[in-house]
């Protein structure tokens, strides 16, 4: 509440005027109430004293994360969250693992091409090079290398 009083005393004239400051939500609220003194005074603690003096007062924030509780509380209750997320990490692992044997199986199959295959095909080269059927005995070589590059670029995509 804030006091304001002003005089003329030349002129005999006096002013009173009494400000009732409220904060809400950091907003200032000014009501100014009439000219006499007792007026003012009287107005002021009728203000005071009731409840429209002030503005209302702030919603109760429950009410607007109710849903949002109840939604959590249900799934809680139920476990929905805890088996998405078992579940999750379960299917995780799972593709780990499978992707471990491809892995394993790609990297098997490479060294059976380097292991074995091009040895054979080098030894069967040697022993049919004099023969002309219309294709080069080196030509293995080149299906080998191919199935080396398929096997090395789906080693490299599958990398984690």
């Amino acid at each position: 509440m804030r006091y304001d009083s002003s005089s003329n005393a030349d002129a005999g004239d006096s002013s009173i005027s009494i400000e009732i400051v409220g904060h809400y939500q950091s907003a200032p609220h000014i009501r100014v109430l009439g000219e006499s003194y007792t007026e003012n005074l009287r107005a002021a603690i009728d203000q005071a004293m009731t409840a429209e003096a002030y503005p209302p007062e702030r919603p109760e924030y429950d009410d607007h994360g109710r849903p949002l509780r109840g939604l959590l509380s249900e799934s809680a209750e139920h476990g929905t969250l805890y088996h998405a997320r078992d579940d999750a990490s379960k299917e995780r692992d799972r593709l780990r693992a499978e992707n471990e044997a491809l892995r394993g199986a790609l990297q098997a199959v490479q060294a059976e091409v380097d292991g074995n295959l091009r040895p054979l095909t080098r030894d069967l080269v040697n022993m049919v090079s004099g023969l002309n059927n219309g294709s080069h005995p080196n030509d293995i070589y080149d299906h080998c290398d191919e199935i080396e590059r398929a096997i090395g670029a789906a080693l490299e995509g599958a990398k984690p």
